[in-house]
């Protein structure tokens, strides 16, 4: 086989059409062994065969499918529970996964930026086929960036069923991303959060002026609500005249309270 690393791990063989706009790549693993997961044991007694058929990124505008020829060892510890098992790839593709993990990674950024639908249609285009449903799970399956420390913060509602069910949300408003989701939008659910986290500094929220949250005091914001219209949940990012007019906001309040 060809000495290539197209395939990460894997040695890559004959590359052919399949169908009108796809690829399809054998491959295999690269090493002559493998480790039991069971009982962490090496072995290199080969049992037999299969094949998997995972996705992959696209190749030259044509949507890619591997062919990954995938061995099974027989354990040689007596005491295991397994007496077979197959290789695993870690560097390629998680166990039963039906992608790639870059293309998993790839189709979980479009639709951080588009959201379920949009990036589904996008992800047609571009020959990295994903239903709507199947992005929103491998945005949740994405691992949570560890941030420091909240201390500006903007709380509104939000409607978990419209007009039956509310909620709180509370955003990071340095950082601009939700931080947390509470299951009432009630003063003493608010209050007993913030009393959790004595490092918050300024809370912005649809009040009166001059409210007191616990310790801090709530600062209200010209504007209807701090995230409505300003921080949208599927983009992830907020709009920079809308970022602004909040910033303009703190600096009134301030001004007003000095």
């Amino acid at each position: 086989m060809l000495q290539i690393s197209m395939v990460p791990g894997c040695l890559c063989g004959r590359t052919r059409r399949e169908g009108p706009s796809g690829l399809s790549v054998s491959a295999q693993s690269r090493r002559s062994g493998a480790t039991c997961p069971e009982c962490q044991q090496r072995s290199t007694i080969i049992h037999g065969h299969y094949h998997r058929r995972p996705l992959d990124l696209p190749l030259i505008g044509r949507h890619v499918r591997l062919d990954l020829r995938v061995r099974r060892y027989a354990c040689q510890n007596a005491n295991c529970r397994r007496q077979t098992f197959g290789e695993r790839l870690p560097m390629l593709i998680a166990p039963s996964a039906q992608r790639t993990k870059r293309l998993a990674k790839a189709q979980a950024r479009i639709g951080v930026a588009l959201g379920g639908a949009a990036g589904s249609r996008l992800a047609a285009k571009i020959a990295m086929p994903v239903s709507g449903d199947t992005v929103l799970r491998l945005i949740r399956q994405m691992p949570q960036p560890v941030l420091p420390p909240a201390t500006v913060i903007g709380i509104d509602d939000w409607a978990m069923k419209k007009r039956l069910r509310y909620g709180t949300i509370i955003v990071d408003l340095e950082r601009h991303c939700p931080i947390d989701l509470l299951p009432d939008r009630t003063a003493g659910t608010v209050t007993d959060w913030l009393r959790q986290r004595p490092e918050i500094e300024i809370v912005a929220r649809v009040a009166r002026p001059n409210t007191v949250v616990g310790s801090r005091r709530a600062l209200r914001t010209p504007s209807r609500s701090p995230i409505v219209g300003i921080f949208s949940p599927t983009r992830g990012k907020w709009s920079s005249d809308g970022l602004q007019a909040l910033m303009r906001g703190f600096g009134v309040c301030r001004r007003s309270r000095a």
